[in-house]
């Protein structure tokens, strides 16, 4: 038996996290900016600087914090900043042995005097035309499943009992307790042909039908969904036929029928929902 973790992107952090992570990223962005030739590169789990090809430093996002690795003597980083960590016995940060975790202001700031330490040995003049980029808009607001959607969020496989390994690219920090639950519902009887659209309203949008998760047609009276959800959520819910509860489904008989209702544990769940009418007055 297998099941999944979901493992976030550098990107997917700054998103989901925003707060202060997002505003520290913003200013290092605005600041090597600054600089002719410094550049950066964004792969999944982290963003590389750079300056005229070579290697200066890496940011990284924690849980609601940024990280940046630096390209400096550890005793003369620590002359700027005595927060700092030296990482260089690990092998994946000797190029960057100088760690700091930005939680407040001024560790943003000082994250700034560190990172242009790290470039003074370069010849570098300001950049004419700084651009200016508005961060919030760039990387706006977006759910788990949606980040899931992008790419932004991959899947990867936990062995089953008899081997429960991670796989070694996931990481502490990079996953949520979170599940996904996929969604199939199927029309039958009195209820074929009778929707071109499905919603589900759930209990942890408090049963809100303008919150309602909008399921996509597969076949001719087959519709699906996926969302996830943190280990420990009680789910329930109802599908309707448009997001409002007037069109909510029945029983076979006509019946008004109890909510579906799950228990989020510590796997990805399937729920189907064999809906047999709709309301009829």
């Amino acid at each position: 038996m297998e099941r999944y973790v979901y493992k976030k992107s550098f990107k997917a952090k700054l998103i989901l996290e925003r707060g202060l992570a997002l505003e520290s990223y913003k200013k290092m962005k605005d600041f090597i900016s600054s600089y002719k030739k410094v550049t950066t590169r964004i792969s999944f789990d982290h963003e590389l600087i750079s300056v005229k090809r070579n290697s200066v430093g890496i940011i990284r996002v924690g849980r609601k914090n940024t990280i940046m690795y630096v390209n400096l003597p550890f005793e003369e980083a620590k002359a700027i900043y005595k927060g700092v960590v030296d990482v260089s016995s690990k092998a994946v940060y000797k190029k960057y042995p100088v760690k700091l975790s930005i939680t407040n202001g001024l560790q943003a700031r000082r994250a700034l005097e560190l990172l242009e330490a790290a470039i003074a040995k370069y010849d570098l003049y300001p950049s004419e035309e700084q651009e200016d980029i508005n961060y919030e808009e760039v990387l706006y607001p977006r759910t788990f499943t949606e980040l899931f959607k992008e790419g932004l969020i991959k899947q990867y496989i936990v062995r089953g009992k008899d081997n429960n390994k991670v796989v070694k690219t996931v990481k502490e920090g990079d996953t949520d307790n979170m599940h996904k639950v996929t969604f199939t519902a199927k029309l039958l009887y009195c209820a074929e042909y009778q929707a071109n659209d499905l919603y589900i309203v759930t209990s942890t949008n408090n049963w809100d039908t303008h919150k309602a998760i909008k399921m996509d047609k597969i076949g001719d009276n087959i519709f699906t969904a996926i969302e996830f959800y943190p280990t420990g959520t009680y789910l329930e819910f109802k599908i309707c036929r448009a997001n409002d509860w007037y069109n909510v489904e029945k029983g076979i008989w006509k019946e008004e029928i109890v909510n579906h209702h799950y228990l989020i544990e510590n796997d990805d769940l399937e729920v189907e929902d064999l809906i047999h009418n709709f309301r009829i007055d």
